[in-house]
């Protein structure tokens, strides 16, 4: 004999302010946006490790949570079943599609990171002060010979007849 067929937990009610029907789960207590349609069946099982902690198991896409993590939402399995998704927008970021569109949300990634670089570097220098970069030149005595350049002989220092 066939298992007897689990009870539909969800309930349609009317708001009544605005008269939109939702959705009331009586025995999770969720409900859903007014206007949503009616949400699907709730695949998520209960399971026992070997060790007996509890975890939850999608028999549907074989998703697992964590040991002791709360059911999740079957909501979020049904998310807006029988809606079709939105289109991702065209163009990106700065919209108009083709290469400016690829073009414009790289630029404008660059100035947020730039501006965000910016702001944790001063942030950084508000904490440890400022930071400074000391040049010291230092004259080791191995280079060119500080005499007499007159030209007159090839003395090592000077030019010479090299032009």
């Amino acid at each position: 004999a066939a298992p007897p067929a689990l009870a539909d937990p969800w309930s349609a009610v009317t708001e009544p302010s605005t008269g939109q029907t939702y959705w009331w789960n009586q025995e999770t207590n969720e409900t859903t946006a007014a206007g949503a349609p009616k949400p699907g069946p709730d695949f998520w099982k209960q399971v026992a490790d070997p060790s007996g902690q509890l975890y939850w198991w999608n028999t549907q896409t074989n998703e697992t949570t964590a040991l002791g993590t709360p059911k999740p939402s079957t909501l979020a399995d049904a998310g807006m079943a029988g809606v079709p998704a939105a289109p991702a927008p065209a163009g990106g970021l700065m919209g108009g599609g083709g290469m400016g569109g690829g073009l414009g949300a790289s630029l404008a990634s660059g100035m947020a990171m730039g501006a965000g670089m910016s702001v944790a570097s001063r942030m950084v220098d508000g904490v440890m002060g400022p930071r400074q970069t000391e040049v010291v030149h230092r004259d080791e005595g191995g280079g060119v010979d500080q005499g007499d350049h007159s030209g007159g002989g090839d003395d090592g220092g000077g030019f010479g007849d090299a032009f």
